[in-house]
């Protein structure tokens, strides 16, 4: 979050409604995706709604409009006895659908921050014909560096990931092209050549994950036919592509 201190004693401070008013922070967004002529992924925000707070990254188009907002759907938590205790669990509810976008830029999917560890969203984006997976977070082990490469190796798809920690920062910037690569890049050059999820076995997985109907809870996707497991469960089960 990129407008206020990340702590679970600020995000209630500091969270706007997005949806009702008042939003300086997304307000000032849209107006400098306006400015510039620009899709704009507006990194993210605590987000106020119907009483509960999320993490919320919004996407603007070259207007000022807004387009969509991702909630985050997997919260950090994390309890390393004598070294690190966080959890974003005390304040924020987690979303529940994930975010396919079309765009004047392409056709985005949307993660934030710990999102990227969980390979299963990555997945039923390339499934939806997602061209590009944006993750604003902050993170500052250079080991989730290695997760932003597997991301895209896996499902042939480009990924736009922004840090503000220097460590990664600094990782980042000694790559060729590394500022200049989204807008240079044809995104319709990217897996028609080598189309892996088309010879994906998904019922092969579901197999060897021990999945089934009778004993994975799924949620239901705002993306229609797609339906992915609850983080309680075991297996893999995402629909087949059509």
């Amino acid at each position: 979050m990129w407008n206020c201190p990340y702590s679970n004693d600020s995000f209630p401070t500091y969270a706007e409604d997005i949806d009702n008013g008042p939003s300086p922070s997304t307000d000032m967004l849209g107006a400098a995706a306006k400015a510039a002529g620009v899709t704009l992924v507006g990194g993210s925000v605590p987000e106020r709604c119907d009483g509960k707070l999320y993490n919320t990254c919004c996407v603007f188009d070259h207007t000022g409009k807004l387009l969509a907002k991702h909630r985050k759907v997997h919260l950090f938590d994390i309890d390393i006895p004598g070294k690190m205790t966080f959890k974003e669990s005390l304040t924020l509810t987690p979303g529940e659908t994930p975010t396919v976008v079309d765009t004047a830029a392409g056709r985005l999917g949307v993660g934030i921050c710990y999102d990227i560890r969980f390979p299963e969203l990555a997945m039923l984006y390339a499934q939806r014909g997602v061209q590009v997976l944006v993750y604003p977070g902050a993170l500052d082990l250079c080991m989730w560096f290695m997760i932003y490469l597997c991301a895209a190796c896996q499902n042939l798809r480009g990924v736009a990931v922004v840090s503000c920690f220097m460590p990664c920062a600094k990782m980042l910037r000694q790559l060729p092209g590394a500022y200049h690569v989204a807008l240079s890049c044809d995104l319709n050059d990217r897996s028609d050549g080598a189309p892996a999820l088309h010879f994906a076995r998904w019922l092969l997985y579901k197999n060897l994950t021990g999945g089934s109907s009778d004993t994975c809870t799924t949620v239901s996707s705002h993306v229609a036919g797609q339906h992915w497991l609850s983080p309680s469960c075991p297996g893999v089960r995402l629909q087949p592509p059509t």
